[in-house]
C-alpha cells in the first residue's frame, strides 16, 4: 500500500483496513492514511468477535502481519478495537514499525492503542471464554527512526494487551515512542504505558530509541506501570479463582533494558515506574544499560498509594493484600529511580 497525499478509510461495521491470519500488508509512501473502524473493530488488524461472529476469538479473524515503513498514519479503533492490532475479543498479530514511519494509534473502550482488543474477564468453563491472559498484543517491533504516539483505551495498554490481555512480546531497537495505558473505574484498574492491560502481564524488550511511558489516571482510576504490567486486584494471584494459568501465554512481567532514553511513570493509585501494577504476582526486571528515569505512582499521604520506581506496585493493603515475588537485576545503565508514597 503505497501513500500519496491524503487518504481516508472508514470501517463498514468493524475494522477499517483488515489484515488477517495468513496476510500481510505493507504501508510505505509520502502520504497519509487515517484509519478509523467502527463498532468493535481496529483501525487496521483483525476482524472483530462479536455478536452474529461470536464473542469469543477465532484464529483466522486475528490480527495479521502489519508492516509500516513510512509515511503518516492515523489508526483508530471503535467500540473496544485496538488502533492498530486486534479488534473485539481478537488478538494483536506481527505489527513491525521501522524507517521514517508516523504512527498515532488510539485504542477504544478496552482496546490497546497498538496490540490486542478487549479480552475476556474470567475462565466462564467453554472454548470461548478463558479469562485474563488468554489474548495479547502479538510481537510488536519498532526500530529505525519511526515516531509512535500510542494510546489505550479504558484499561488498556498504549502497546501491548488490551483490557484483561497480555503484552505478547514488545521489542523496541530505535524511534521516539509515546505510549500511555487507560484509566479504568477503580484504582486497581488500568492499563501499562507499554505492556499489560488491566489483569494483564507485559513483555518489553528495550535496546534504543527514546521511549516514554505513562500510566495515565488518578488514585482512583489506576495503578498500572509505566512499562510491566497492568493494575491487578490481589484475586488475580489466585489463578483457580481467574481462570488466568493454562490459558494465559505469560507466567510473570518480564522487563528487560540495555540501552535507549527511557522514561517510565506509574499510575497514580500505585503502579512501578517500570515492574508491576498493584497486585502483580511476579516481576522480573533486568537493566544492563541505558539511560533510565523510572517514578513510581504517588497519591497524597492520606491514601497512602505508592508504587517503586523499579519494582512492584502498591502492595493492595488491607482488603488487597498482595505478595508479589521480584527478581530485579541491575548491571549498568544511568538510572533514577523515585518511589510513591512509602516507596523506594
Amino acid at each position: 500500500l503505497i501513500l500519496e497525499g491524503k487518504n481516508q478509510i472508514e470501517g463498514d461495521k468493524d475494522t477499517a483496513l483488515q489484515v488477517t491470519a495468513g496476510n500481510k500488508v505493507t504501508i510505505e509512501g509520502d502520504g497519509q492514511l487515517t484509519a478509523e473502524g467502527s463498532d468493535n473493530g481496529a483501525g487496521i488488524g483483525g476482524i472483530a468477535n462479536s455478536g452474529s461472529n461470536g464473542s469469543y476469538k477465532k484464529a483466522d479473524r486475528a490480527c495479521g502481519t502489519i508492516l509500516m515503513k513510512s509515511g503518516i498514519l492515523i489508526a483508530k479503533g471503535s467500540g473496544n478495537g485496538a488502533g492498530v492490532g486486534g479488534a473485539n475479543h481478537c488478538d494483536g498479530g506481527v505489527i513491525t514499525i521501522t524507517g521514517d514511519a508516523d504512527v498515532t494509534a488510539i485504542g477504544a473502550g478496552g482496546g490497546a492503542g497498538i496490540g490486542s482488543g478487549l479480552g475476556s474477564s474470567k475462565n466462564k468453563g467453554n472454548d470461548g471464554d478463558k479469562g485474563p491472559g488468554y489474548y495479547q498484543g502479538g510481537t510488536i517491533t519498532i526500530s529505525g527512526s519511526a515516531k509512535v504516539k500510542a494510546t489505550g483505551g479504558g484499561n488498556a495498554a498504549g502497546i501491548g494487551g488490551g483490557m484483561y490481555g497480555d503484552s505478547g512480546k514488545i521489542i523496541i531497537s530505535g524511534g521516539y515512542i509515546e505510549a500511555a495505558g487507560g484509566q479504568g473505574a477503580t484504582r486497581n484498574h488500568g492499563g501499562a504505558g507499554i505492556g499489560g492491560g488491566y489483569e494483564g502481564h507485559g513483555n518489553v524488550t528495550i535496546t534504543g530509541g527514546q521511549v516514554v511511558a505513562a500510566a495515565d489516571g488518578s488514585a482512583a482510576t489506576s495503578s498500572a506501570a509505566g512499562i510491566g504490567s497492568g493494575g491487578t486486584p490481589n484475586s488475580n494471584q489466585d489463578r483457580g479463582i481467574t481462570g488466568r494459568g493454562d490459558a494465559a501465554l505469560l507466567d510473570r512481567t518480564a522487563v528487560i533494558l540495555s540501552g535507549g532514553q527511557i522514561s517510565a511513570n506509574g499510575a497514580a493509585g500505585g503502579g512501578a515506574g517500570i515492574g508491576g501494577g498493584s497486585g502483580a504476582d511476579e516481576v522480573m526486571v533486568d537493566i544492563s544499560g541505558g539511560t533510565i528515569t523510572a517514578e513510581g505512582g504517588a497519591s497524597t499521604r492520606s491514601e497512602k498509594l505508592g508504587g517503586a520506581g523499579i519494582g512492584s506496585g502498591d502492595p493492595n493493603t488491607g482488603k488487597y493484600a498482595s505478595n508479589t515475588k521480584l527478581n530485579i537485576n541491575v548491571d549498568g545503565g544511568a538510572i533514577k529511580a523515585v518511589g510513591g508514597w512509602g516507596a523506594s
